[in-house]
């Protein structure tokens, strides 16, 4: 079937489409000078037209256009990519048009086209950790721009508090490196970061390298800083809808500054980290929701099956035990079925408690009906009697604390309980409850202690215990050493325990 050709173009159109084109077109004449450059052809060349109109754009302008090469050199080290074509005007002419585009910028573009492709490949396999699939993006970053390095850092729901949770490039950063970044804004340094985090928009600091190095101020962050050559630092925001959950870090050489292209690109692929951080949430949420119903469950049948009959089978033994009293000396000569029926009912009463504290570690919800103190005591009865173990609650906590500060304190309390359990070898444990500005927890043992500057990749227990008192915005000392036992103490900020106080979470800002 014939297809009509379509109608003829005008000089004009023709024209115009030269000169909008992304590519650089050049027309030449047959020695290869050029007649005509459209404007990206100037901005690839670097030059004016007065400079190139007339003149070869090769040394060798023949020998490269008829030639098997489609890139050359020119003299100002500028590489080009080009087809060319040749013709013969209407006047019998021949002529050359060239288009061409700067090599290493199109090479970069294919380079972060395909960062974009394997990150969002990543994100959506959803394979691995969410640390390994932000390695991934910090990774194809790397890879695609000039940094030396990057980082993704992510605040903790409800606060203020950053952690690490993606890197590439050299060096690696420290996992202290969220405490050190804040222990430079309590003194004072201007931090980028916490810019980005507030306005969402991308922070760029020419020349910040020389000023992190002087200024005292970046004291604690200096031995990391100086590691490895940079000067200009990028912080652009991860976000979803609306909502800002961290950022993306990245470390410039001397040498190059990231232009509006780059900057683009950084978003994209903050985008995609984002919605990486997003899935994961999302699934976290979903299997603790499964979860806590799952608890909810076994705890309600707990409650109301097996504690109910414990506390049947209490009121009944201590029935039997007051009958017993009431034997003469005939009925029960050597004392035996009394001390036995005593035993029977102690036990009856610490295995009521155990279980009491069995159903509150499976129903979290109801620590707030609860209170911290009633919840701290069931618990600490609970593992006195199961690990016969002495432990000591004194204190009062006090009011005011909100839903998910009550949560967490509960939660390293029962961690530092179970590490004594596990590791200290002790016989007591002392648990002290106080107000705000008082030590609101602290658990101490007469166990064999430790180094806790030691390093220890498995102290799962206590990196949990910290990061959860970062989280309401808490201070988590631990005093230890061999051989003297192990004193743990939670303090409340200031700043957040009055937000609490005043029924406001750590994330509102005043």
């Amino acid at each position: 079937m014939r297809v009509p050709a379509g109608p003829a173009l005008s000089s004009d159109l023709v024209a115009a489409m030269v000169e909008a084109a992304p590519d650089g077109i050049a027309l030449l004449d047959e020695e290869g000078a050029c007649l005509h450059v459209n404007p990206e052809g100037l901005r690839i060349l670097g030059a004016a037209a007065v400079d190139v109109l007339g003149r070869p754009l090769f040394a060798r302008p023949r020998e490269h256009l008829a030639g098997p090469s489609r890139r050359v050199v020119r003299d100002d080290g500028t590489e080009i990519e080009y087809e060319a074509r040749r013709f013969r005007t209407g006047d019998g002419e021949t002529r050359w048009v060239l288009v061409f585009r700067d090599a290493a910028a199109y090479t970069r573009v294919e380079r972060r086209l395909m960062a974009f492709t394997n990150a969002a490949a990543s994100v959506a396999a959803r394979s691995g950790s969410l640390a390994a699939t932000l390695d991934r993006v910090a990774g194809e970053v790397v890879q695609a721009t000039a940094m030396a390095a990057c980082q993704v850092v992510l605040t903790e729901p409800g606060t203020a508090t950053l952690r690490m949770i993606g890197q590439a490039g050299l060096p690696l950063f420290p996992p202290d490196f969220p405490e050190r970044f804040e222990q430079a804004r309590r003194r004072g340094a201007h931090l980028l970061t916490l810019d980005a985090l507030r306005t969402g928009g991308v922070q760029i600091g020419r020349g910040q390298a020389a000023h992190v190095l002087t200024d005292p101020a970046w004291e604690p962050l200096r031995p990391v800083m100086a590691a490895f050559s940079w000067d200009t630092y990028i912080s652009v925001p991860l976000t979803v809808g609306g909502r800002t959950l961290g950022v993306l870090n990245g470390f410039y050489p001397p040498d190059h500054d990231p232009g509006e292209e780059e900057v683009a690109f950084l978003r994209t692929m903050c985008d995609q980290a984002a919605i990486a951080v997003e899935n994961a949430r999302l699934l976290d949420e979903a299997e603790g929701k499964a979860a806590l119903e799952e608890r909810q469950r076994i705890a309600r049948d707990l409650h109301d099956s097996v504690c109910q009959s414990l506390f049947s089978l209490t009121l009944r033994m201590r029935a039997v035990e007051l009958a017993a009293e009431r034997l003469d000396a005939a009925a029960d000569p050597d004392g035996r079925l009394r001390a036995n029926v005593a035993t029977a009912r102690r036990l009856a009463h610490d295995t009521l408690a155990e279980m009491r504290g069995l159903v509150l570690e499976l129903r979290p919800g109801a620590l707030p009906d609860l209170g911290l103190e009633q919840a701290v005591r069931q618990h600490a009865a609970a593992v006195a009697v199961r690990e016969g173990l002495a432990v000591d609650v004194r204190g009062s906590a006090g009011d005011g604390l909100d839903d998910d500060t009550v949560e967490n304190l509960y939660r390293i309390f029962q961690e530092a309980l179970h590490n004594v359990v596990k590791h200290a070898c002790a016989r007591t444990v002392q648990v002290r409850l106080g107000r705000d500005g008082e030590g609101v927890l602290e658990v101490g043992d007469d166990g064999r202690g430790f180094d806790p500057s030691a390093p220890a990749p498995g102290r799962l227990g206590l990196v949990g215990m910290a990061e959860r008192a970062r989280r309401i915005g808490a201070d988590l000392t631990i005093d230890s050493a061999p051989g003297r036992g192990t004193r743990l103490r939670v303090d409340l900020r200031n700043e957040h325990s009055n937000r609490r106080l005043n029924g406001r979470r750590d994330g509102d800002r005043a």
